[in-house]
């Protein structure tokens, strides 16, 4: 595996929750790189209140980020809870530079209708679900592998923490979207 993989953690978690993950994929001759949010880890506190506002910078901010490490090329995208709903807005954003999706236990609660252009041609996508994840998280992945034609796999005892508990269910996953 050669491609350029992009790695979004979810909201209570920063770029680290990755690293088992991106290790996997690293040995396997993939390019990885996992952009930490804004006001995440060690990026710039935000002096944002609005939890809107926050995320509708966060696409822009990735997009900024993954051009000045000099990843301009395609990419897959995998994201995790909340980097969900960015990584879709990013997909949005970059077009076909992403070639394909992975996402895990997707946070999406009434967003489906401003995000139908996304129904029109999606790229490839996987769609990660813990077998013991909460209901949100679950009936999101069904919405959300109807519309985007993805494929969904179920990781057996696993509940919303996938990347950290589950590694290895996320680097089969990724692998297989990539190869689909």
């Amino acid at each position: 595996m050669t491609d350029t993989i992009v790695l979004l953690h979810g909201g209570a978690t920063r770029s680290s929750s990755w690293n088992p993950v991106a290790r996997a994929l690293v040995s396997c001759g993939a390019s990885v790189f996992a952009p930490e949010m804004l006001g995440s880890g060690a990026s710039p506190p935000q002096e944002v209140a609005h939890l809107t506002r926050l995320l509708g910078l966060q696409p822009y901010s990735c997009n900024r980020t993954i051009y000045a490490v000099g990843f301009g090329g395609t990419f897959h995208l995998v994201t995790h809870s909340l980097g969900s709903l960015i990584g879709l807005h990013l997909r949005r954003a970059l077009g076909a530079r992403v070639t394909g999706m992975t996402l895990v236990d997707p946070a999406f609660v009434d967003h489906m209708a401003t995000l139908a252009w996304l129904v029109e041609s999606p790229p490839p996508t996987a769609i990660v679900v813990g077998e013991r994840t909460l209901l949100a998280q679950r009936a999101a992945a069904h919405l959300l592998g109807a519309a985007l034609r993805a494929t969904t796999v179920v990781v057996p005892g696993a509940a919303h923490m996938i990347p950290v508990t589950h590694p290895e269910a996320v680097v089969d996953a990724v692998r297989r979207a990539m190869v689909a």
